[in-house]
């Protein structure tokens, strides 16, 4: 089946080179990206873990991307997304405890749509599915616009992605069906949006439902001042419970004064993908709100003060953390950026103190960065550490069409040494002028 699969891959990648290489491809608009890079991460570790002081991983992926639409002249487009990591330390020889390399070739996406903004509208193939809260299918996707703000649609098909799975597959005995409302009325301006979906999604495994679910997210912005957004999945089998919730509140009083709620619910699985890398504690439920303030007191300057508390389901820790950061926005120069923290937390086992600055320089063809944080962490055992995370990017504009970056990170404390770096090079080609290369910092937004 892998190698059906790989042959598949190939043709369709020589199709598609085909058609944009003849004349009569010349009307119809594409785009299109091809990436490779590497990821290597090295972790020493003071004391034996399960016989080993070592805890490597590295990874090399590349990644196609290519859509073309107006293939008919107005609506009907085609896309495919393929993908392939090679995982040095994958695949564990129980035998001889060691791990081995292992190669994975995905089909993320390969699909033809009809994306018309009124009457009927489908796609066939493999395809994500945003609207119904990212779920994939191999098969079929039909819906109707009903009016110009509400459309309905349904789909189904094999499910190339189980829970039990990180990677998309060719699953004959898996089966994904659902359907979903949306409400996205035309923007009348650039600061008023709405979007609202709402979906109902089952997945079987052969003739068991595996996962039944209900999907939300709202997007809602009645004015530059005010954005809500809300998104969450409730699950009623396995069994009926909230597994994901976010909910976030954007308010800007004055031009120089705003405020940012935040309220989550996670599961244990997204607990483990969020997770810092040095903590050490079994993943858990977790709840979490935020409150975070930003005063601008100049056209460079901006303060921002956050409180965080968190809470683990597993075994009741909490995590209270409060924060002042300073942001200096093309202060010295239109080119430069300047950004640092100081905080205190309980972070669910010690009680750290913290302090972060990171410093970016963006000349024309050339970004840097480089980060460096500290901190007291004293641990209810006794243990006290001090922890260093230092980190440097380069990234480079080779010419609008290509672009590299580079980033190398080293995180020290008494018990471990971790170094990671990331290599990717992108290139970028398409029918539409490629957009030009930025020629000053980017404006800083967001946490620190």
């Amino acid at each position: 089946m892998k190698i059906r699969r790989h042959r598949v891959i190939t043709w369709v990648s020589v199709f598609y080179a085909a058609f944009l290489g003849h004349p009569s491809a010349l009307a119809i608009d594409y785009n299109g990206r091809i990436t490779t890079g590497g990821y290597l991460a090295k972790e020493h570790l003071r004391e034996s873990l399960d016989g080993s002081q070592e805890n490597d991983f590295a990874t090399i992926s590349s990644r196609f991307y290519l859509g073309v639409s107006k293939l008919d002249g107005r609506y009907l487009e085609t896309i495919a997304d393929v993908r392939d990591k090679h995982d040095f330390f994958d695949k564990l020889d129980r035998e001889r405890l060691t791990l081995n390399s292992q190669n994975r070739l995905q089909a993320r996406q390969l699909s033809l749509k009809y994306p018309n903004p009124s009457g009927f509208f489908g796609t066939l193939g493999r395809f994500p599915l945003l609207d119904a809260g990212a779920v994939f299918a191999d098969g079929a996707h039909a819906g109707y616009t009903l009016t110009p703000a509400w459309s309905v649609a349904a789909f189904g098909g094999l499910n190339p992605k189980r829970g039990d799975q990180t990677y998309l597959e060719f699953n004959k005995d898996s089966y994904v069906f659902g359907g979903y409302f949306l409400y996205e009325p035309p923007a009348r301006s650039w600061t008023r949006y709405t979007y609202l979906t709402n979906a109902f999604v089952t997945q079987k495994v052969r003739t068991e439902t595996d996962r039944s679910y209900w999907y939300h997210n709202l997007v809602f912005q009645p004015s530059a001042s005010v954005r809500i957004i809300t998104l969450g999945y409730l699950d009623f089998v396995p069994r009926l419970h909230l597994q994901n919730l976010q909910a976030s509140y954007y308010q800007e009083y004055r031009r120089d004064l705003s405020s940012v709620l935040r309220l989550s619910s996670i599961d244990v699985i997204e607990y483990a993908r969020i997770r810092g890398v040095r903590e050490r504690l079994t993943p858990s439920a977790y709840k979490e709100g935020s409150l975070r303030g930003t005063l601008r007191t100049g056209k460079t300057v901006s303060w921002q003060a956050t409180g965080i508390y968190g809470l683990r389901q597993v075994d009741e820790k909490n995590r209270i953390e409060g924060n002042l950061g300073i942001l200096l926005n093309e202060w010295v120069g239109r080119r430069i950026n300047t950004t640092g923290l100081l905080g205190y937390r309980r972070n669910f086992t010690s009680n750290d103190a913290f302090a972060r600055l990171v410093l970016g320089y963006y000349p024309e063809k050339w970004e840097f960065m480089l980060s460096a944080e500290s901190g007291i962490e004293k641990y209810d055992s006794g243990t006290t550490l001090y922890p260093v995370v230092g980190e440097a990017s380069f990234a480079r504009y080779i010419s609008q069409s290509v672009y590299a970056t580079f980033s190398a990170q080293e995180a020290l404390d008494s018990n471990a040494s971790i170094f990671s770096a990331f290599l990717k090079i992108n290139y970028r080609f398409g029918s539409k002028k490629i957009p030009p290369v930025r020629d000053g910092a980017p404006p800083l937004r967001g946490e620190l």
